[in-house]
């Protein structure tokens, strides 16, 4: 039986970031300090990347993917999933997500902004969705983040929006601006 060498396994798995717990499973190993010595190995050899403390990609990795990996729980919303979702068009220069609290991190020149969800509203699988290895919030859910955040409702395009889905969305927020907001945005499908 031929056996993978353990970068095949990493290239093979489909992800291009892994954390240092994701090493320990593909590699299976057991021992904290042949792990760190065995990434460290393929970092010295260019064949991994150390992007953060226990966060390591290969050559080309995914933006959105290591957006995931800084901070767990989180997701992928606001203004990066409301403009992959065609929803705004206004770029900005962060990728943003949800998490369990603020942070702003800087990894190769690219700016990752979280910001504080409430347990219940982060953990609330209602509206996510998985794309590949990324978890992404659905433009509803990136609207009602939005809105949760006290944002202004300044989108340009609702025009794919589902009414029923925004509605079922506007249960995870205890806010009743919140759920109005969302109601008037109905409204605007609406005409």
């Amino acid at each position: 039986m031929v056996t993978k060498s353990k970068m095949e396994m990493l290239y093979q798995s489909g992800r291009s970031v892994f954390s240092i717990d994701d090493l320990r499973v593909f590699w299976q190993e057991d021992s904290s300090d042949n792990l760190k010595s065995q990434a460290a190995y393929y970092v010295e050899r260019g064949k991994l990347i150390r992007l953060r403390r226990g966060v390591y990609a290969l050559g080309s990795y995914n933006d959105l993917e290591l957006a995931n990996k800084l901070i767990v729980p989180s997701y992928v919303s606001l203004e990066t999933a409301l403009l992959k979702h065609g929803i705004v068009f206004q770029p900005v220069p962060a990728i943003t997500s949800a998490a369990g609290y603020d942070k702003k991190i800087i990894v190769d020149a690219h700016v990752f902004r979280f910001y504080k969800m409430a347990p219940d509203i982060l953990l609330n699988p209602r509206g996510l969705q998985r794309e590949g290895e990324i978890l992404i919030a659905s433009p509803e859910r990136a609207i009602g983040d939005w809105l949760h955040l006290g944002r202004p409702a300044e989108f340009v395009n609702l025009s794919g929006i589902d009414e029923d889905k925004l509605r079922e969305i506007a249960s995870i927020y205890a806010d009743d601006a919140v759920k109005d907001q969302i109601v008037n945005l109905i409204k605007q499908i609406k005409l």
